[in-house]
């Protein structure tokens, strides 16, 4: 197993619900100078990762928590890192709308007055057109031809 240089500054995190399983994965880790975090699955890797409780991602997960609790935009933040999801996607999912979206319409209140107009049909051609630009100027950046 090669270990980076900076390896004093290397985390392993170390899940498995079984005890003798851990303990043998952190002798494998043993003189590598690594920091071992251990979970027994994965909600509580999950929780220490995100920096709160397992009893807290247990509850977002099941959709339990207290009446009028919601999860911060920066937790769900983290939990979108965390978990390979859309940043922007998750917290309005979380019904919360993030700040960069959040301020737009302030910042171009006449396009936000048009758009608010548009039938569905019209807001989806709209839409087409925006993701058509979208994946045409990603293209002319990848083959270094500005759009």
């Amino acid at each position: 197993m090669s270990v980076p240089s900076d390896a004093s500054q290397a985390k392993v995190l170390l899940v498995d619900d079984e005890p003798a399983n851990r303990l043998a994965l952190r002798g494998g880790l043993e003189g590598l100078d690594l920091t071992s975090v251990e979970a027994q699955f994965g909600e509580e890797a999950l929780a220490q990762r995100v920096g709160v409780s397992f009893a807290y991602v247990s509850k977002i997960e099941s959709g339990r928590l207290d009446f009028g609790e919601y999860p911060s935009e920066g937790v769900i933040r983290k939990l979108a890192v965390e978990l390979d999801a859309d940043e922007d996607e998750l917290p309005l999912l979380a019904q919360k709308i993030p700040e960069a979206i959040r301020r737009r319409p302030f910042e171009r209140p006449d396009a936000f007055r048009q758009i608010a107009r548009l039938d569905d049909q019209r807001l989806d051609r709209l839409l087409a057109v925006i993701e058509s630009d979208v994946r045409s100027s990603a293209r002319s950046t990848r083959s270094g031809v500005k759009a």
